[in-house]
This record gives structure tokens, C-alpha cells and sequence, in this order.
């Protein structure tokens, strides 16, 4: 159009011819990584003399960062013209490596996972985790992977420090690695102790509450007494005292002490603290021990250190009880006024004897048996008891002086029979049964001016000389032996 309106059009065809495309239109540079990926950015070089493009009418730059959604790019040569359209590849790319999230341990703390993290726990987790996770070890061993996360748990052995060596790489071959330590942390111990004994003598088994897998041991104390007089022997007196307990340290749990109080006494005694077992005798006196039985699940000792059984015997001056029941509670000392009058012991016989023979006075001593038959004209012993009451011979009574009664037998010219029978306050006897032959019936010389009896049957003598014989004026001569024909009461005289 000029400048007084006149106008004229022209049509120009312009057809584009593009630049020829080299040979090798573009090289790759980025970090190598393991299966086809690449670690890093890769960047795309067009050929010496060319510069590159991915939009034709963008900006042709020396290089080019490769992006998955670059379909073509374009070299523009140094006359400004450009190529066709040259086909991208499509690049693996992985830039990131695996990642440690927070790790925590059993109590809830956390901590930032670092290669030289030192932990006090019992068990230290976390996760590592990569979109591309291939392997993740832990000392060598493999761990489980899953959604590409592999959890990871740390437990040392109780009482020890762990050591681990973490390693984790993706299937690009980016990785991550981290030395840890988990030293154990060994928990606090617990502890409550008590003692459910209530009476002296009874098992003191101490009660223990504790989380500790360490071996408790007791001691004891009195209540205010100082710390070092603590022993490990349980107390058997009376009294309050203090029950400890000591556990020591092990691998899982630290040491623990702990104390507790308790009290001790004595058991009241039963109204009837026992019984008495024993053969009643006459006048207030035991013919037997008398046993002191303990009652129904109690055992009795007349000592507090002497054994308990089911059963004592009384003895004089006893003035002190002791019981201990079946689950082994002690009483104190039950005052004993009790006296029992005993006595086991039956009139007893002297030992020896003195027979008399009234012709020759001679005498002899003789054992005192129960049975005894002796040729003798007069036994003379004695019999004594503690408590002698009565003494009979053939049912005759016979006085006495306190503990000793002297028995004279005489067999008055003939065979007597002696039953004595003694008794004492008890109701304890004792008899003996002797048979006293006049000394003449042991040759049955017949004895001058002595009344006897003449039995049939047997041979008399009478010594030389003469003789006459009550109601009959007959002399006899001496050194004769006769016979009677019938038991007959006499007595021979001896004449001039």
C-alpha cells in the first residue's frame, strides 16, 4: 500500500528443507548404574557442530536433560537449519537411594538411624524403604522385602551389646549403609517381700514378688537393730523384725534389695494345755508313769529345746510345760504345779534270810523266794517298800515301823505253810508263799520235851537212852526206828 492508497498483493510459496540428520545425532552422558539404570541425570549431546532441541520452536541449547515425556528431539546445524524429528530412547533413571525411616526400641523412644548410632534398648526397629528396593542385609543375612520396605528388628542377646552392619541397595545399585550398636538394657528389677509366719516356731517362707529372673536370697534383723547384724538364719525368739531381700543383677535385670517387716509370738496355749495316761492306784498314788499327753494337734516337751512328741513323762519338780502345734507354733512356757505321788515299785522281800535250828542254835542264811520249803525252825527277814501299809501273814496282820517290817516265822515243831501278802499305799502286793519244815522232820529224830505231831507213814528214831511218851508209862529204849498207825499229837520225855 503506497502512500496514496494504492495496494498490490503477492503470493510467495516457501517449501522448508530441513538439514540432513548425522549419523550419530546424539550421545548420552549420566552415572552408570547396575540392570540398565542410570544413578543420575542423563544428558543428551547433539553431534559436533549441532545444537538441540526437544520442541522445534523452542530453544536449540549445547545439551539437553532427558525427561521421560521427550518423545523427539531436533539438531539445528550452524546455518540455523534443522533436522527431522529424531526418536528419544527411554532411559531407566534411579537417583535416590534407600531410605532409614525414625527407628524406635521397646519403650517408645525414637532415634534418627545414622551409621555409629549407639542405642541402650532391648530392641532397636526401623524400616528401609526405596520405590526399587532389591536387597537389604543385616550382618550378612538377608532381610524380607515387601511393597518395596523392608522391616528391620535389632534384639541383642540379654545382658550383651549387638553389633550390626546394615546394608541396603536398590536394583539400580544406589545404596546405604550404617554400622549400629544396641547395648541391652537391663531392666529394672522389682521387689516386695513379706512373711506370713505369725507365731515363733512356725516355717518362715518368705513371700516375693518380683519381675527379676535373679536368685533371691533372705536375711533378717531385729526391728532397729543395725544393717550389718543381718543373718541369713531365720529368727526362732519372740520379737518384730525385718525380712530382706536380696536379689542380685543378672544379663536382663539389675540388682534389687528390698525389706519388709513382720512379728513373731508365742501361741496362746489351749484352755486344756493336756491329759494325763496313767494306771490309777489307791489313795491319790499312780501305780505307772504318768504320761502327759499333748491335745489334738499339739505335740508337748518338757524343755523348750527338747523334742516335741506325742507324749511326756512327768517327773518330780517339773514346773514347766512347752506345746507346739502340728503346723510348728510354739507356745511359751505353761506353768506345771501339778504333783503326782508314783509309785511303780511292789513291796519288795530282803534278799537273804536266817533259818535257826532250836536244837544246835546253829543259823544260816537262806534266799527269800517266792515257794521256798527249808528244813528250819524259825525264818527271820525282812520287807520293805516307801509306802508300806499292810502286811499279812495267812490273813493275819501283821505292826510294823514305817517302811520296814521284820517277819519272824517259826514252824513250831511241824511242817507250817507261811502266805504273806504285803501292800502298799499304792495298791501294789506282793506275796510270798514259804513252807517252814521243823528242823527234827529232816531226819525225823525226834526232839526231847517238844510237842509234835506224829504222822502214819513215816519212820521216826529216837536217840539212845530211855523214853516215855505223853499219856502212856511204857519206856522205850533209844536207837530204835518205829512207826505210828495214825496222826497223833505227843511228846517224848527222856528218863534216867
Amino acid at each position: 500500500t503506497d502512500l496514496v492508497g494504492h495496494t498490490s498483493k503477492w503470493t510467495i510459496n516457501m517449501e522448508y528443507l530441513p538439514t540432513a540428520t548425522p549419523e550419530t545425532p546424539y550421545t548420552v552422558r549420566g552415572l552408570e548404574g547396575k540392570n540398565g539404570y542410570y544413578t543420575s541425570d542423563v544428558t543428551l549431546i547433539p553431534a559436533e557442530g549441532y545444537t538441540i532441541s526437544a520442541d522445534v520452536n523452542g530453544t536449540f541449547t549445547d545439551t539437553i536433560i532427558y525427561k521421560p515425556e521427550i518423545e523427539n528431539v531436533y539438531l539445528m546445524d550452524s546455518a540455523g537449519l534443522f533436522t527431522e524429528p529424531i526418536a528419544v530412547g527411554s532411559y531407566l533413571i534411579d537417583k535416590s537411594k534407600p531410605q532409614f525411616t525414625v527407628g524406635s526400641d521397646e519403650s517408645g523412644n525414637t532415634y534418627d538411624i545414622a551409621d555409629g548410632l549407639e542405642v541402650h534398648a532391648k530392641s532397636l526397629s526401623f524400616s528401609i524403604s526405596d520405590e526399587n528396593l532389591a536387597t537389604v542385609t543385616v550382618n550378612g543375612e538377608a532381610v524380607d522385602i515387601a511393597a518395596g520396605t523392608a522391616a528391620v528388628e535389632l534384639v541383642p542377646e540379654a545382658g550383651k551389646t549387638g553389633n550390626y552392619e546394615i546394608y541396603a541397595e536398590d536394583i539400580a545399585g544406589n545404596n546405604i549403609q550404617a554400622t549400629l550398636s544396641v547395648e541391652y538394657l537391663k531392666e529394672v528389677a522389682t521387689a516386695s517381700v513379706s512373711v506370713d509366719a505369725e507365731y515363733v516356731g512356725q516355717k518362715i517362707s518368705p513371700v516375693l514378688s518380683t519381675n527379676s529372673d535373679g536368685e533371691a536370697k533372705f536375711f533378717y534383723k531385729r526391728v532397729g537393730a543395725s544393717d550389718d547384724t543381718y543373718v541369713s538364719e531365720e529368727p526362732a525368739a519372740e520379737g518384730e523384725y525385718v525380712v530382706q531381700v536380696r536379689i542380685p543383677a543378672t544379663e536382663k535385670f539389675t540388682a534389687a534389695t528390698k525389706e519388709g517387716k513382720f512379728n513373731l509370738k508365742y501361741l496362746t496355749a489351749p484352755e486344756t494345755a493336756f491329759s494325763i495316761k496313767a494306771v490309777e492306784g489307791n489313795n491319790g498314788f499312780y501305780k505307772s508313769d504318768v504320761e502327759l499327753v499333748a491335745p489334738n494337734g499339739f505335740k508337748i516337751a518338757g524343755a523348750a529345746d527338747e523334742k516335741y512328741k506325742d507324749s511326756i513323762t512327768y517327773t518330780e519338780g517339773m514346773d514347766k510345760i512347752y506345746l507346739m502345734r502340728d503346723d510348728g507354733a510354739l507356745t511359751g512356757a505353761i506353768a506345771f504345779n501339778e504333783k503326782y505321788k508314783i509309785d511303780k515299785l511292789t513291796p519288795e522281800a530282803s534278799k537273804t534270810g536266817t533259818i535257826t535250828n532250836n536244837k544246835t542254835l546253829k543259823t544260816k542264811l537262806i534266799e527269800i523266794k517266792n515257794g521256798l520249803s527249808v528244813y528250819a525252825d524259825t525264818l527271820d527277814f525282812s520287807i520293805f517298800d516307801e509306802n508300806l501299809m499292810t502286811i499279812t501273814i495267812n490273813g493275819e496282820t501283821v505292826d510294823f515301823n514305817e517302811k520296814t517290817a521284820k517277819i519272824s516265822l517259826d514252824a513250831n515243831n511241824t511242817t507250817s505253810k507261811f502266805n504273806i501278802v504285803a501292800e502298799d499305799k499304792a495298791g501294789n502286793t506282793a506275796s510270798l508263799s514259804i513252807v517252814l519244815k521243823a528242823a527234827w522232820l529232816e531226819n525225823n529224830i525226834i526232839p526231847a520235851g517238844a510237842k509234835i505231831t506224829l504222822e502214819a507213814g513215816q519212820v521216826y528214831n529216837l536217840e539212845g537212852g530211855k523214853w516215855t511218851v505223853s499219856g502212856d508209862s511204857t519206856v522205850y529204849y533209844g536207837g530204835n526206828k518205829f512207826c505210828v498207825d495214825g496222826s497223833m499229837d505227843c511228846v517224848f520225855t527222856e528218863t534216867k
